[in-house]
């Protein structure tokens, strides 16, 4: 499923007009997007949990010059879904 069937499956059921149901689906994922950007945990019971990790770097290699070149990747911030 993606954003369109799910704009599509959430005006089929519950009435709202399909400009409404998308203006609805922005928002959610707009302030789940936000949450995460500030930090925070979110936890929608019977879904899932989510949350951003801090992944730590490693060491990379470029496959089309073999072992002559590797390099250092630095550590990152992921979005991860976390066990509920």
């Amino acid at each position: 499923m993606n954003k369109n069937d799910l704009i599509q499956q959430l005006s089929d059921r519950t009435g709202l007009a399909k400009h409404d149901a998308d203006k609805a689906v922005d928002g959610i994922f707009d302030a789940i997007a936000d949450a995460l950007k500030a930090g925070d945990e979110v936890r929608l019971t019977g879904f899932g949990v989510f949350a951003v990790a801090q992944r730590k770097g490693g060491k990379g290699r470029n496959p089309q010059r073999a072992l002559r070149s590797r390099s250092s990747l630095p550590s990152n911030r992921d979005f991860a879904r976390a066990s509920s």
